[in-house]
């Protein structure tokens, strides 16, 4: 599931956001800190990772919960047939996998107060 840590600076404060929470300026901050996720070095050498955040940002931001599966997104991010065995394929997995160590990559050199919004699990 995708979650975003929303930073209130007027109260020093954060709280974490789904999807239906998600107002034009939490969008805006999602987006901007997205750029950022893409931006950073740890993601511009890994298509399969970029991929699959863009498709999870994008999910989060239209409140698609649904399209979080992991054989839907072997389908729609991957490319694999509706019924493909994701125990023989494991490429969500992996995938996740990887978005979780860059993601940390990102933020270990930021404090939490430089943002608005901050990724909090890929899947």
């Amino acid at each position: 599931m995708v979650m975003l840590m929303a930073n209130h600076p007027e109260t020093d404060t954060h709280d974490w956001i789904c999807a239906s929470k998600c107002d034009d300026a939490t969008r805006a901050d999602v987006l901007a800190e997205a750029q950022f996720i893409l931006g950073h070095a740890s993601f511009k050498n890994s298509r399969r990772c970029v991929s699959l955040f863009r498709h999870l940002v994008d999910c989060f931001l239209e409140g698609n919960q649904e399209s979080l599966k992991e054989r839907v997104l072997g389908v729609a991010v991957f490319g694999r047939s509706p019924d493909y065995d994701s125990n023989s394929d494991p490429i969500v997995r992996i995938a996740a996998n990887e978005i979780r160590k860059r993601l940390a990559q990102c933020y270990e050199v930021r404090d939490d107060r430089e943002f608005s919004a901050r990724v909090r699990d890929a899947i």
